[in-house]
């Protein structure tokens, strides 16, 4: 017995078997209020989770709006004097980006507002709705239009609330307008991973829907409503079996609705079936809208009751299986942190693809003007401090109108990919090709000299006009002129391209299909 007693192993475990006992008579004895401390911290945690997923859409919004913001693309469809034409060219430049962003994080359909000052709707591109007013309703766009700042917030929309980024539009210093990204309630209910005991209920303040709709919108809001509060849920499929006004009556508090709006949380019982937990929500004047209502079914906890008397029994017979509980808690944090590697990956990854769509031109995948004029300033850079030159080559399509207006615009596309692809196997591997704008294509040739760039650009005149473009079966002539410049001491970057850019002038005005140099024309 003594021996017995002696081993430090034998001891401890002795230990653990009475603290367990000492714990399993303190479960029975405390009852019920230790499980709603339990209930209590568990809607507390959710509460920060739902806090957390609120605050991440809207700065994920503003991230993808201050993107698009930046774009050379939004701004070329804002200077279109034809409206229409101008919102179908950035509903073309912008969904293709939507979807990947979409998949990238995860998330349903990513909505995007163009605007032009103050508050004119010019593109929304979830809708055939394009173009309206919405000066009276969008306060955060015109608060933009007033501060030329971008915002963040939760925003009161005619679906429910929307997790807002809005972020201004500059043409050089010039305001031409503004870009709103949301996010939709079912992102952050997916998000948050419910089960079958939780339900989240939205709350948006009578006032704010009366201000902002008209009846037929509140009709929609109008069935689920009591005192001064509209009730709905994200996803009505989901939550349907809630959706009557006996539950709303039942188990929904609005006075408590009223004190959560002056703290940060309020948690609550509601009559012995739910723990609640009420998150006020504020718009970007830091004014009240609505709630979060997240409902935890306490009959969760019967069943979590069960497997805790069940783990606690077991673990007086078997001291072992504390071990093994030890080694599950340390495999569940390892799970844990591997997760959140991930979901950094992830973002991480996302950011670095919206990088690259926002650099490169979504036709042909050359880099686009934005993403070029980065190189050549580089390239800029490297000349005035290492001496190391390099030269530009500005060429279009020769009668690319004429293209468009006998085959059709979309056989101008495949005309513009097919030159891409050829010019980029005239190219070194250490060079950049652009599509500077519409049939225009820009080349940046590293380490390279002026006589050097014109033989280059002769090459690749010549691999264009000796290979056949075909369309529909029909074969179609191309080529292109060339424009040549290489930087020197007395030449910015800005001066390099127009320099490129009148050689090409004097080439399309002197024949057509060919290569001319900017030394060769004289200034």
């Amino acid at each position: 017995m003594k021996d017995f007693f002696s081993d430090k192993n034998t001891i401890f475990s002795l230990v653990i078997v009475f603290v367990l006992i000492a714990v399993l008579l303190y479960t029975f004895i405390s009852g019920g209020t230790h499980k709603n401390d339990q209930l209590y911290y568990q809607c507390l945690e959710k509460a920060d989770s739902i806090q957390s997923g609120i605050d991440q859409y809207c700065n994920n919004a503003l991230a993808l709006a201050s993107v698009f913001a930046q774009s050379e693309e939004v701004r070329t469809a804002y200077s279109y004097e034809d409206k229409a034409g101008g919102a179908d060219y950035l509903q073309d430049y912008i969904q293709p980006l939507l979807r990947q962003t979409s998949t990238a994080l995860e998330t349903g359909i990513i909505k995007v507002n163009f605007y032009k000052p103050p508050a004119a709707s010019f593109l929304r591109t979830w809708t055939d709705i394009k173009q309206d007013d919405s000066s009276s309703v969008k306060d955060t766009v015109k608060k933009v239009h007033q501060t030329h700042k971008p915002l963040k917030c939760v925003e009161v929309g005619s679906d429910g609330f929307a997790f807002s980024g809005i972020s201004p539009i500059f043409d050089g210093s010039d305001y031409i307008g503004s870009v709103e990204v949301f996010f939709e309630p079912d992102d952050l209910i997916t998000k948050l991973e419910l089960n079958e005991y939780e339900v989240i209920y939205f709350t948006i303040n009578e006032d704010i829907v009366d201000d902002l709709f008209w009846d037929e919108t509140k009709q929609e809001y109008g069935y689920n409503k009591k005192d001064d509060y509209y009730f709905f849920s994200a996803s009505d499929e989901y939550y349907s079996e809630f959706y009557d006004e006996s539950f709303t009556d039942y188990y929904l508090d609005t006075t408590v609705i009223e004190e959560a709006l002056l703290e940060k949380y309020t948690i609550v019982e509601n009559t012995d079936y739910y723990m609640t937990a009420y998150i006020p929500i504020y718009d970007f004047s830091y004014e009240s809208i609505g709630c979060v209502v997240y409902m935890l079914d306490k009959s969760i906890n019967t069943q979590q009751g069960i497997g805790a008397y069940i783990a606690i029994i077991a673990a007086v017979l078997l001291v072992i299986l504390m071990f093994i509980r030890m080694q599950r808690e340390i495999r569940m944090k390892n799970l844990l942190q591997q997760a959140q590697n991930e979901t950094i990956q992830n973002l991480n990854i996302a950011t670095q693809q919206l990088a690259v769509l926002s650099n490169h031109d979504s036709l042909t995948n050359l880099f686009n003007r934005r993403g070029i004029s980065s190189i050549i300033h580089q390239k800029a850079a490297e000349f005035y401090r290492y001496g190391t030159y390099f030269s530009i080559i500005l060429c279009d399509v020769d009668k690319f109108k004429q293209i468009n207006d006998i085959y059709g615009h979309e056989c101008g596309d495949a005309a513009l990919v097919w030159l891409s692809n050829v010019i980029r196997t005239g190219t070194r591997q250490n060079d950049a090709v652009s599509r500077w704008g519409g049939d225009e294509i820009l080349i940046v040739l590293t380490s390279t000299g002026y006589n050097e760039a014109i033989s280059a650009a002769g090459k690749i005149s010549s691999l264009i006009t000796s290979n056949e473009f075909r369309y529909s079966d029909q074969s179609i002539n191309l080529s292109m002129t060339f424009g040549v410049a290489s930087i020197d001491a007395d030449t910015t970057p800005s001066q390099l391209i127009s320099n490129a850019d009148r050689a090409l002038y004097h080439g399309k005005h002197t024949g057509r299909n060919c290569v001319t140099g900017y030394y060769d024309i004289g200034k």
